[in-house]
């Protein structure tokens, strides 16, 4: 299951490369906005301005529809999701990628009573805001099991 980062772009809006990365309460934003200012931003001709997302939905969102947003890092489960759940047909399509910018791992914690993940159904599991990174690749995992 592909669970880490992709870069995505639209269009260049001139001398400043806006980008959106999922939620500052994601474990990305940070290392994503400095890596990708550390390899492009060279401070006469192009400024990479980040903006903070709203989860990874709502990047996806903002690359197709924000004015002023070239470039987006989204999780690789993000867009098999919203065409999934019926939120876009052939979304894919719309983008082009970029890079794969790293792994990311998810950990499943639980009381001691849990001791595999089948012993989670039925159960409330908690895994962040709707719509978030983390959100989604959660449903994907719990979705398979």
């Amino acid at each position: 299951m592909k669970c880490g980062n992709l870069c995505v772009v639209v269009m260049p809006s001139g001398a400043a490369l806006s980008t959106t990365t999922h939620s500052c309460t994601g474990t990305g934003h940070l290392d994503s906005s400095t890596t990708i200012a550390s390899v492009l931003d060279d401070g006469n001709k192009l400024r990479v301005l980040s903006i903070v997302g709203r989860g990874s939905v709502q990047s996806v969102a903002d690359i197709l529809f924000l004015q002023g947003v070239d470039l987006g890092i989204v999780r690789a489960d993000t867009l098999d999701y919203l065409e999934k759940k019926g939120f876009a047909k052939d979304i894919k399509k719309q983008f082009s990628y970029v890079t794969k910018l790293y792994n990311e791992e998810m950990h499943v914690i639980a009381s001691k009573s849990i001791r595999s993940m089948r012993e989670l159904e039925g159960k409330t599991v908690s895994v962040d805001l709707p719509n978030g990174g983390t959100f989604v690749t959660a449903s994907i995992v719990f979705e398979r099991l």
